[in-house]
């Protein structure tokens, strides 16, 4: 006899939720797709002013920040000051996905602290590789 035990009962730690920071629809639709499907929780932000208030509003930490760089209002540069300032822990929690130029991108210092910066357009099983090991590595005590 086989029993199929259905999948949300195949692990007994909670995977977690990955805010999701990104401001064009079609690309936060995708990402939303591709966090659930890989078993996480997803909240979305459409800005880094979104990003902030979810931060500071209260609910737990994020095992996952995948965050845009380039967004209207409030920039993910600014996003990783407020967190470098006030949560220097979930900066290691960081995907940066972003189709910003080269040279913007290299005298970013806040940068060599992320998990790890991903350019637009997305390698989908990339992604979800580095969000499995990220929030695995956030996890770990």
């Amino acid at each position: 006899m086989h029993i199929r035990v259905p999948l949300s009962l195949t692990s007994m730690v909670d995977p977690g939720t990955v805010l999701i920071v990104e401001d064009d629809d079609g690309i936060r639709s995708l990402l939303v797709a591709v966090v659930e499907r890989d078993g996480f929780r997803s909240r979305v932000a459409e800005d880094g002013d979104g990003a902030l208030e979810a931060l500071g509003d209260g609910a737990a930490e994020p095992v996952v920040i995948l965050l845009d760089l380039v967004t209207p209002r409030v920039d993910g540069f600014t996003v990783l000051g407020h967190l470098e300032k006030n949560s220097p822990h979930l900066l290691q929690r960081v995907i940066v996905l972003t189709a910003a130029a080269e040279p913007r991108l290299r005298g970013a210092d806040e940068l060599k602290r992320v998990w790890c910066v991903r350019r637009k357009p997305l390698e989908i099983d990339d992604l979800s590789t580095q969000m499995r090991s990220c929030a695995a590595a956030a996890r770990a005590p």
